[in-house]
């Protein structure tokens, strides 16, 4: 997966995880917020309906007060003029807009008129709990739920005084649908009276349309309840309801349920959560523009970091970056750049230093593995000295003698690496090649050997390129030594070169003046030589001194080589 895919996945996954949070949060905090709302509401709506009842009770009763101070209605009640009695009590009725319902008791709760059906007339009282209650109270008033014919009234009782207690009168209103309507747009809430409860749980009045009222009932009848706080669903909407039990007679459950929807109160919410969704989305739309743009300018440079960063390794530095920015970036990019530049100039030093010295030694010159001190090795040491050379000098000019030497020089180096040799140095018309140094070799001796036939072998060709005025060419001699000596850098602390110094330096020089002069072999090696080769076939010449040597040494040169040694 590509950077700047993970980028973008990053931010983006982290904006949407925030925003949803967010949405979520904001979402229960509403959620909660609205229910209590509504819980509060709904507290005050029941306390509101209950106010109501009581002032309505109270009017009601305040009225009744003034028919049964009537002295007109008292002598009606004394001379038992019945008549006159019911049309006082409808026509008090009709001026009270409180009133469904008017009825005169006698002390023993005998029916002696009432505005609701003659066939009570005679009768005992339906509800004779409420006049015990109210002959036991001290005013003699007393407020209670009946059920009269299926519908559920407010009952008032009043005293007829002559002066004393002589009759009740009883006044009182339906809870009716027009009633629970009333209350309904008075407090904002749905209002509705239950009877009883459970499985018998019956509606007497509502605000509720009938698919609603259907659906409460099937609630109530499901789940009996107590007073207090509760949630239900019906096919369409959520409700929050509060349940309140009121006084009866009969031992008949009269209750008032006030609800609101909370669907309905949820609903600018909802659409504040479309609006939301929709800036929630067009956020992420914006974002994902961004964040891909942004991504681009971080990922762009650092892919041309990546596929340049790559082209080096593969030795391509000629690469050089643009500087877009003064960021990081931008500072990685310089700094880049100045890599590749030092990378090259260091391929430089390393080329120029591989042509003036050989590559190994170049190799552990630029490591810095080379003992400043020097190191003591066994190694092979090679000298190849043009003979002749001073009479080539001084009838050649001089650019032609020294194309003349690259030429001879290019051919001999050649041999000599190809066969594990390192080139120390070139002398004047001479070359000193190294075997065993600076890297080990455990067979320098017949490695060195090997490069010592190999150019004796090609003389003619090697000295096609070294012929003098009198068109005969120069000859060369090889001299070849085994031993130990100081290998390490030589010079000042400002120039120095890796070379190797000992007496086995001393004898190879000396060694090649004897090949092609005084033995016809151009290739003189020594004893110690001879013992580390013994592969190799050699021929004894004989013994030699060397100038600046007390010891003379035994001199060899090489016959054949066994073409299965290493």
């Amino acid at each position: 997966m590509r950077f700047q895919t993970k980028l973008s996945l990053l931010f983006g996954g982290l904006l949407i995880l925030s925003l949803s949070m967010v949405m979520m949060l904001v979402g229960q905090i509403t959620r909660k917020t609205v229910i209590f709302e509504i819980e509060q509401s709904l507290a005050t709506t029941l306390l509101t309906v209950n106010r109501l009842h009581e002032t309505r009770v109270k009017n009601l009763q305040q009225n009744v007060r003034l028919l049964a101070g009537d002295y007109g209605f008292k002598a009606a009640y004394g001379t038992e003029d019945t008549a006159t009695i019911k049309t006082a009590l409808q026509n008090h009725q009709h001026r009270l807009k409180d009133s469904d319902l008017m009825i005169l008791c006698d002390l023993d709760g005998l029916v002696l008129s009432n505005t609701f059906s003659e066939s009570m007339n005679g009768e005992p009282f339906p509800w004779m709990p409420v006049l015990d209650e109210a002959y036991d109270s001290d005013s003699g008033e007393v407020t209670a739920y009946a059920e009269l014919d299926d519908t559920v009234y407010q009952l008032a009782v009043t005293p007829l005084l002559a002066p004393d207690l002589d009759a009740w009168i009883i006044s009182g209103f339906r809870a009716d649908h027009n009633m629970a309507i009333d209350l309904s747009a008075l407090t904002s809430s749905e209002v509705t009276f239950v009877r009883n409860s459970g499985a018998n749980t019956h509606l007497v009045a509502s605000s509720l349309g009938s698919e609603q009222q259907a659906g409460l009932i099937t609630f109530l009848q499901s789940a009996p309840l107590s007073s207090g706080l509760v949630q239900y669903r019906d096919n369409r909407e959520t409700y929050i309801g509060n349940l309140i039990r009121l006084t009866n007679v009969q031992d008949l459950s009269f209750s008032i349920f006030v609800q609101q929807s909370l669907d309905a109160a949820l609903d600018p919410y909802r659409e504040l959560f479309w609006y939301s969704l929709l800036i929630f989305l067009a956020a992420i739309v914006m974002f994902a523009v961004a964040i891909v743009r942004t991504s681009r300018s971080v990922t762009s440079p650092i892919t041309r970091l990546s596929a340049a960063a790559e082209s080096v390794s593969k030795g391509q530095l000629d690469i050089t970056l643009p500087v877009s920015s003064k960021d990081e970036i931008g500072i990685l990019t310089r700094t880049f750049n100045e890599m590749t530049q030092g990378l090259v100039e260091k391929e430089r030093v390393r080329d120029l230093l591989g042509k003036v010295v050989s590559p190994e030694i170049a190799k552990k010159l630029i490591s810095q593995k080379i003992e400043v001190a020097g190191e003591q090795r066994n190694i092979t040491v090679l000298f190849c000295d043009i003979q002749g050379f001073t009479s080539l000098s001084e009838t050649k000019p001089p650019k032609e003698v020294l194309h003349s030497l690259n030429l001879f020089f290019s051919q001999i180096s050649q041999i000599i690496e190809s066969n594990g040799g390192v080139i120390d140095k070139y002398i004047g018309d001479a070359v000193m090649a190294i075997f065993g140094a600076p890297q080990d070799d455990p067979n320098h001796a017949a490695n060195a050997v090997r490069a010592g036939l190999e150019i004796c072998g090609q003389a003619d060709a090697l000295t096609q390129s070294l012929i003098s005025k009198s068109g005969v060419p120069c000859q060369f001699g090889v001299g070849i030594h085994s031993g130990p000596v100081v290998a390490g850098n030589i010079g000042s602390s400002s120039r120095f070169n890796y070379t190797v110094i000992g007496d086995t330096v001393n004898v190879a020089s000396r060694l090649e003046s004897f090949g092609g002069r005084v033995y016809d072999a151009r290739l003189i090696v020594t004893r110690e030589v001879v013992d580390l080769c013994p592969d190799i076939g050699f021929v004894l010449l004989g013994e030699v001194d060397l100038k600046g040597r007390q010891q003379t040494a035994e001199i060899y040169t090489a016959q054949s080589i066994d073409p299965n040694s290493h």
